[in-house]
């Protein structure tokens, strides 16, 4: 490929995925989709990054699924759809265990934590880190840091207080916390 922008990236990806296409390699086909979907994403080109991808997946190449089905997450999350993007990310993790790819994993169950907890799904996110923990023998550790209260607080806290303010009765009898 030339060097230059990433404009010029899609040009090269493009010719590359007409040479395959001529001499009717499928698994260069495959091989050419998955870089034209790289240079895609690169200029923002969701969508069609997205198809290149989809299309990259008919190669036997490990290595190549792995990456389709990692960007193919990505794309999923940023276009919003979360739930598919767990469906690519688990699929990259599954191909990404299975030829050891330890290097990647890591990074797989990053994005499948952010996913999760994007999800509110916190506890499949702590089921991630606590399998590489045992892969790696990294040590991890989870901080539930206590409510935080005062002057300018959001979130839980402050919904509480505008519940009491308006006589809401708290079901905090109902709750049976272990701390």
């Amino acid at each position: 490929m030339r060097s230059g922008n990433a404009d010029n990236a899609v040009e090269d990806a493009l010719e590359a995925l007409g040479i395959a296409q001529r001499i009717t390699q499928p698994e260069l086909i495959a091989q050419a989709h998955g870089t034209l979907g790289t240079a895609q994403l690169s200029t923002g080109q969701l969508g069609a990054a997205k198809q290149a991808f989809e299309l990259a997946l008919t190669s036997s190449d490990e290595g190549l699924q792995l990456r389709a089905n990692a960007n193919l997450g990505s794309i999923a999350g940023m276009m919003g759809n979360l739930e598919l993007a767990l469906t690519h990310f688990y699929a990259a993790l599954t191909v990404a265990r299975a030829t050891q790819n330890f290097a990647v994993t890591g990074a797989i169950l990053f994005n499948l934590g952010a996913t999760n907890e994007k999800l509110h799904q916190l506890e499949r996110a702590e089921q991630g880190l606590r399998e590489v923990a045992r892969q790696t023998g990294m040590e991890v550790v989870t901080i539930r840091p206590p409510l935080v209260y005062g002057p300018g607080v959001k979130a839980n806290f402050a919904a509480m207080m505008r519940w009491l303010k308006r006589g809401v009765p708290l079901p905090l009898g109902a709750i049976h916390n272990q701390r």
